[in-house]
């Protein structure tokens, strides 16, 4: 066998290549599935049940089903995408998280339509439009978190969705870079993606990151955050 005496090494594998995919499964060899493509104007890459969707400008948004299937958990759009296309993540049932960007100013129709563990979502001042069913399957307790006085309100407001005000941009919660009201690991994630070079932060996300008050958004950052989850420290102390 070409895998044989392999264990100790994970393969990475596209997600087309079902022939590797069954070769790695019958010898038991760790694997993580990746794929990549466009839509419109942007690019996305899915890497071990993540994607990221990067660009300038909208995805494509036709009635199809969208090319990164449904196995996605986590999803970072960067700042600079315009749109969520319609059917973007149609029963995607593990999707838990998603950052949506500044940028973004329309959520299409059945956009997160069966996303049945998807049980909040933070949607910035700049969306005027969401379609039809947009998150018609969701958690039970689905929750929009947004600003006050803003299309986000309104629409849930309008389709019996529970909705909670985040404030003005200054009482952001600090190290919450997601935007999920929440400080953890997956804030300090963040960070150290954009730190690496692999995704960017828009200018709200980089003031939330920036815990130490140093200026920079770096794996300092991120490691204050980790130590503020674990229960190491309980505030964050900024830098004279």
């Amino acid at each position: 066998s070409a895998f044989e005496n392999c264990s100790k090494i994970t393969l990475l594998i596209s997600r087309d290549n079902t022939i590797i995919k069954r070769c790695a499964q019958n010898n038991n060899i760790p694997y993580k599935l990746y794929s990549s493509g466009t839509t419109g104007d942007c690019k996305w890459i899915y890497y071990d049940d993540n994607l990221n969707i990067s660009g300038n400008g909208a995805m494509s948004d036709t009635p199809t089903a969208a090319p990164w299937g449904t196995d996605v958990k986590s999803v970072v759009i960067e700042n600079g995408v315009t749109n969520i296309r319609s059917n973007a993540f149609f029963g995607c049932t593990k999707l838990t998280e998603i950052t949506i960007p500044e940028s973004v100013t329309s959520i299409g129709k059945w956009a997160f339509y069966g996303c049945k563990a998807l049980n909040s979502l933070n949607i910035p001042a700049s969306v005027t439009s969401i379609g039809d069913q947009a998150f018609k399957g969701c958690a039970d307790d689905f929750t929009i978190y947004g600003f006050r006085n803003t299309y986000a309100e309104e629409y849930a407001e309008k389709n019996g969705f529970i909705f909670k005000e985040i404030g003005s941009e200054s009482s952001k919660i600090t190290g919450d870079v997601n935007g999920d009201n929440n400080v953890d690991v997956l804030d300090a994630a963040a960070i150290q993606k954009h730190a690496s070079g692999i995704s960017e932060l828009n200018s709200e996300q980089l003031a939330a990151a920036d815990v130490n008050g140093d200026g920079n958004v770096d794996v300092l950052d991120a490691a204050d955050i980790q130590k503020f989850a674990a229960g190491i420290i309980s505030e964050f102390k900024k830098k004279a």
